[in-house]
């Protein structure tokens, strides 16, 4: 049984010198991979690499949008672990303190003794999930470093209310020696 490339001849649809040029470029591929072990890629071998290449591109977009995901529910976990920890206590009272979030005026009810450090700056007010707390304002300070939206009212201490502080220092009196070891 003879070859194709013989067949091919018999009929006339190939010319002798093309059946030569295509037999002599068999025999260079071969020579070729056995020499460096590699074979010329096919077109289709191509189109596989381009696909895995552009799958490889968007499995890393999807990881990296999966990571700033994660990363914003720890951020929000931790804001949320803040202010529940730190939050003041049993605050309802009969006096309504007022303020604005978000251009729209909110109140709360609070003590009386509550909404003075409210007035002075010693609490402050913040937001989480749509809820309202009220928490120290070093508490108020550390949170707005973290995530500033989450803070709602924190006002400045005036001197007078620093004056307030430093008086009610118990240990005020008492002066640390220089040459105190420890």
């Amino acid at each position: 049984m003879s070859s194709l490339a013989d067949q091919l001849l018999k009929s006339g649809l190939v010319s002798k010198q093309a059946a030569r040029s295509a037999q002599s470029e068999k025999r260079k591929k071969q020579k070729q991979k056995k020499k460096k072990g590699t074979v010329e890629k096919t077109e289709l071998q191509l189109e596989l690499e381009q696909a895995a290449a552009a799958q490889k591109q968007k499995d890393e977009a999807l990881n990296e949008a999966r990571k700033a995901a994660t990363a914003e529910k720890e951020h929000q976990e931790r804001v949320k672990q803040i202010i529940l920890r730190n939050a003041v206590k049993e605050i309802e009272g009969e006096v309504e303190y007022k303020f604005t979030y978000d251009k729209v005026i909110k109140s709360l009810w609070v003590t009386a003794k509550i909404q003075q450090d409210l007035v002075k700056g010693l609490l402050a007010v913040v937001t989480f999930d749509e809820r309202f707390y009220v928490v120290l304002d070093q508490v108020a300070q550390r949170l707005n470093t973290i995530d500033s939206d989450a803070v709602v009212l924190l006002h400045e201490k005036s001197a007078a209310t620093q004056a307030e502080i430093e008086e009610e220092d118990p240990y005020a009196g008492y002066e640390i020696p220089d040459d105190l070891m420890w």
